[in-house]
């Protein structure tokens, strides 16, 4: 697949790692530590256990081989995470996967970079939508209710990450290693908790966990990319939702639980607004009332 993109140049900013003929190896583990130390923050048993991984190296495969990979990759996560068993499977509420490359990892975000990236999408096969903030895709993951012996299905939108990001106005969206795609069920993960390990109701848990994550969003020299919206005369932005926390956190006290803003949309899975080489915010990112903080997908 890298041959089609002899033009993907290094880019003179910080190098995450130095290159060597271990760089793929090392780059490989530094993406996963980096995803599960952020994830260990919010929740440790999302860390141990809960991500499907799938990296390459793009200069050593074939579009046809990297093809093949996807989609057994996807295949192996549909199995695990449809009806998990103690002792014999464990659930993936999330799908990462991971270009690792030296060439892209250093590449500038320009307009090759996102070919690169819409091949690799494309690659992965799923369905896609056009909404108002641009063009997004879809995975989907079904669960088991125990009790019923029904299956459940999540739709949830793909996201994207860039070694890119590193010093710049969305650096939220970095990762180490070149690009990445996840798709991340929320819905997949409150009724795994709910149904297979007895916790009670997650939905305060579900926002807490999402209003924090967007409160914690990198401050750069560029400002924020995303932040909480804070409620207009003690209302939120969809005033019939009553907020489903009784005691919120001190942090997010005075926050609308219904909406965030930002001059990105999280749901937007291949930015036009990302690739560029000038590190500020493009005059087309707009200021905007974002998606909801969470659904049920």
């Amino acid at each position: 697949m890298a041959e089609n993109y002899p033009e993907l140049y290094r880019r003179s900013e910080k190098q995450w790692l130095p290159i060597d003929k271990g760089f793929a190896d090392r780059l490989f583990e530094k993406t996963r530590s980096v995803v599960n130390r952020n994830l260990e923050k919010e929740e440790p048993a999302l860390a141990r256990r809960e991500l499907q991984f799938l990296d390459f190296a793009p200069e050593q495969a074939s579009r046809r081989d990297i093809l093949i990979r996807i989609q057994q990759g996807r295949r192996d996560w549909w199995q695990r995470s449809r009806s998990p068993r103690a002792l014999v499977s464990t659930p993936a509420h999330g799908f990462v996967l991971c270009v690792v490359s030296q060439r892209v990892n250093f590449a500038e975000p320009n307009e090759l970079l996102r070919q690169f990236s819409q091949e690799l999408l494309g690659l992965w096969g799923c369905r896609s939508t056009i909404e108002p903030q641009g063009q997004v895709h879809w995975e989907e993951l079904f669960l088991e209710n125990p009790k019923t012996e029904t299956y459940v299905r999540f739709e949830f939108s793909v996201d994207f990450f860039a070694a890119a990001g590193d010093g710049r106005w969305w650096q939220d969206h970095r990762i180490p290693g070149g690009v990445a795609f996840t798709a991340n069920s929320v819905g997949h993960m409150r009724r795994y908790r709910e149904w297979y390990e007895g916790k009670p109701d997650q939905e305060t848990w579900l926002l807490e966990t999402a209003m924090g994550t967007i409160a914690r969003a990198a401050n750069t020299k560029y400002g924020q990319a995303t932040w909480l919206r804070q409620l207009v005369e003690g209302r939120p932005y969809v005033p019939e939702v009553a907020c489903p926390v009784l005691h919120p956190k001190a942090n997010l006290t005075g926050y609308d639980w219904t909406r965030y803003r930002g001059h990105l949309h999280t749901d937007h899975a291949v930015r036009p607004e990302f690739f560029r080489v000038a590190p500020e915010k493009p005059p087309e990112a707009k200021l905007r009332n974002c998606a909801k903080i969470i659904s049920h997908s």
